[in-house]
């Protein structure tokens, strides 16, 4: 009794250990996107679905190639029987090979279709890591958005707090009406709302990301800004030539051509099922009463199989096999089309950031210099709109945030759809 309670202590600890040691596990401070970036896809749920597909194709494709392959088994047993009125031993023990020698290449066929498949599924495996790469980077921005928001809606609060606050000293002394000071009032409560809501996405948009690179009870703390002057220098190439090498490298694309070939080697595997079988098999071993059964210790045949009457049998394969090539026909066909409309518009948001960029920039020149005249002049305590200023020039920093996401999101869009580095 005492070995069984230690043991179950022990397998408590090495258990809490366990659980312990994962929550200890926590991202880099501060994160850096290339750190989250380079965290491995594996432990992403729709990677994970993609590599079990792609195994369970390669299981499905050696499962066929067997057909090809010697068999051996051993049959074996122990028993009594009746014969010619007296009772007797029934004991065997054989050994058994068999082997499909010709089958007019259905065998082959069916191979080949499920290579295609695994080709299929490993391009869709593909895919998915370059989703889980964009799906990161869209994280982390969405993590930086947030906190460039949440710092515009606390200086808007402070001003407005300020400019509330000293109202209500006016309103005793009859410079302000009672109706003006509510407005004050009204203006600060919604600010007071956007600020709890810019706060609460901060907390939310970290636990996103956390929980997309594996880490949820590790919500990242602080961020690095990334480095995006290797993306602003980038051109974008003609669209058509774009477009032709997202036909030809798509991983999705490259996906349905795979399942197209391997559609087209069912069906024609489908159209040799009446087509005669060559086997051979042989067995040796031992039997209690051979000489009763009048057999030897060894055989060896040559088996032809030639079809008849199926039922209907290869006609509703045929019919099969047809039908899913069509689908796969089609699905290729709406992707290609997909892809190009998909190629077309990236780039034409790409080429849209340009004027963005040069907008963003003036805005943020602008709301700079206003900046610096307002802490001059609140310097030689002059009247000014230092408080707006400020809020000016952090609006401006959220608005390049922006844009440097949709610069980061769009050209990492443009890779997973031409399945290659830019």
């Amino acid at each position: 009794m005492r070995h069984v309670v230690n043991t179950f202590l022990l397998a408590s600890f090495v258990v809490g250990q366990c659980f312990a040691a994962s929550d200890m596990k926590r991202l880099p401070e501060p994160l850096s996107l290339s750190a989250a970036l380079a965290i491995a896809a594996e432990q992403n749920p729709e990677v994970m679905l993609a590599q079990a597909r792609a195994q369970q194709a390669q299981a499905d494709r050696d499962t066929v190639e067997v057909r090809e392959h010697f068999q051996m088994r051993f049959d074996g047993g122990l028993g009594r029987r009746e014969f010619n009125g007296r009772e007797e031993e029934n004991n065997t023990a054989y050994l058994v090979l068999q082997k499909q020698l010709y089958d007019f290449n259905r065998t082959g066929l069916s191979v080949a279709a499920t290579e295609a498949q695994v080709a299929a599924q490993q391009a869709l495996e593909s895919l998915a890591r370059s989703q889980y790469r964009l799906a990161v980077i869209d994280a982390y921005y969405a993590v930086l958005l947030a906190d460039a928001t949440y710092r515009v809606e606390n200086e808007q609060l402070a001003i407005e707090y300020v400019n509330f606050d000293h109202a209500k000293d006016e309103v005793n002394v009859g410079k302000v009406s009672a109706l003006a000071l509510l407005a004050l009032e009204e203006l600060y409560q919604r600010t007071t709302i956007r600020r709890a809501l810019a706060e609460n996405a901060q907390r939310s948009t970290r636990a996103a990301l956390a929980e997309l690179l594996g880490y949820p009870n590790s919500l990242p703390e602080e961020l690095d800004i990334p480095d995006n002057s290797a993306l602003k220098k980038r051109t974008i190439p003609d669209v058509k030539v774009l477009q032709q090498q997202a036909l030809e490298r798509n991983a999705e694309l490259q996906a349905a051509n795979h399942l197209l070939t391997a559609a087209e080697l069912k069906l024609q595997s489908a159209e040799q099922m009446r087509m005669p079988r060559i086997d051979a098999s042989g067995r040796t071993g031992w039997h209690s009463h051979v000489d009763t059964l009048y057999e030897g210790r060894w055989r060896y045949d040559l088996t032809l199989t030639v079809p008849i009457i199926d039922g209907g049998l290869k006609a509703s394969e045929v019919d099969k096999a047809k039908a899913e090539l069509n689908r796969v026909r089609a699905q290729k066909a709406g992707l290609e089309r997909q892809t190009r409309q998909a190629v077309l518009e990236t780039a034409l948001q790409l080429d849209t950031l340009k004027s963005r960029a040069g907008q963003v920039k003036v805005a943020g020149d602008y709301a700079e210099m206003v900046l610096d005249q307002s802490r001059t002049e609140y310097q030689f305590e002059r009247k000014t709109d230092l408080g707006d200023s400020m809020v000016r020039a952090t609006r401006a920093e959220l608005e390049l945030m922006k844009l440097e996401r949709d610069r980061a999101v769009l050209w990492e869009s443009l890779q997973k759809l031409l399945g290659t580095n830019l």
